[in-house]
């Protein structure tokens, strides 16, 4: 939580007041960052339908805080392209982190399901942009790497290999084209009997008015997580110029409060 358009349009909005040096590495790096920017999300793709070793990275790196997730992976990014990749990776622990323990809170009282409540924020998100008919919106064709790309990204998920990155890459691409498409109601079907809660990933066609005032909400959290990016991208990149300590906003874990569900596909 968020999901896939939400942490795009984060990086992109956010892009523009990021420190100089961070907007040009990611200039040269642009689809590093841009993957970066769905941070170990990835890794719930590589076989949605069941649990697997690789799917549990996602779980896994999500339990871990930013003290210890980033000076871990600031030794790692020893290229410009590995920083790009680390600078969207910070992105998305910036959103995740802001996000996360209100959506935890509203999930243990029973409130919304993650994934649904999740996917009534990527419909708002659109909305406010212009789009509109979310439910068709199609980004699958941004989620591209090369062989080499998936390999830098694999080095900050051991025992991730770029095999496996090139895999969970290529199934985020499917399985968003798939949901985006127009005729929804095999499709409905088939996850229904794959596994029922995956129905909640389609994005839906009209607004849940009982939802209304939690996306308003987090789309308050949202804004304020743009706010506090470029102070921590500067902290980041201090603290691979020379090891600079990392402030408090890096204490919490990518999810503060896991919930045991699967957030994408």
């Amino acid at each position: 939580m968020p999901a896939n358009y939400a942490h795009y349009r984060f990086g992109k909005l956010a892009l523009p007041t990021l420190p100089a040096e961070a907007r040009q590495c990611i200039g040269r790096f642009r689809r590093l960052y841009d993957i970066g920017l769905h941070g170990p999300d990835i890794f719930f793709y590589y076989n949605p339908a069941i649990a697997t070793a690789v799917g549990q990275l996602g779980h896994s790196y999500h339990a871990r805080s930013g003290q210890l997730f980033f000076p871990e992976a600031c030794r790692k990014a020893d290229s410009e392209a590995a920083k790009a990749y680390l600078l969207g990776v910070l992105g998305h622990y910036c959103l995740d982190s802001a996000c996360h323990p209100y959506v935890n809170q509203l999930v243990s009282i029973g409130e919304v399901r993650h994934i649904a409540i999740e996917s009534q924020l990527e419909r708002r998100l659109l909305l406010l942009d212009g789009v509109k008919s979310p439910e068709t919106f199609d980004m699958s064709k941004r989620f591209r790497l090369t062989r080499g790309e998936c390999m830098t990204v694999a080095e900050f998920y051991p025992p991730a290999t770029g095999a496996n990155v090139s895999r969970c890459v290529k199934h985020m691409a499917w399985c968003t084209h798939f949901l985006a498409s127009p005729n929804r109601s095999w499709r409905w079907k088939l996850l229904h009997r794959i596994k029922p809660e995956l129905c909640d990933i389609f994005i839906p066609t009209e607004d849940d008015e009982n939802s209304t005032l939690y996306v308003d909400e987090l789309v308050t959290l949202y804004n304020q997580a743009l706010t506090r990016y470029p102070e921590m991208t500067r902290q980041l990149l201090a603290h691979l110029k020379d090891g600079a300590a990392l402030g408090p906003e890096f204490l919490p874990s990518f999810d503060p409060h896991n919930d045991g569900l699967e957030r994408h596909p």
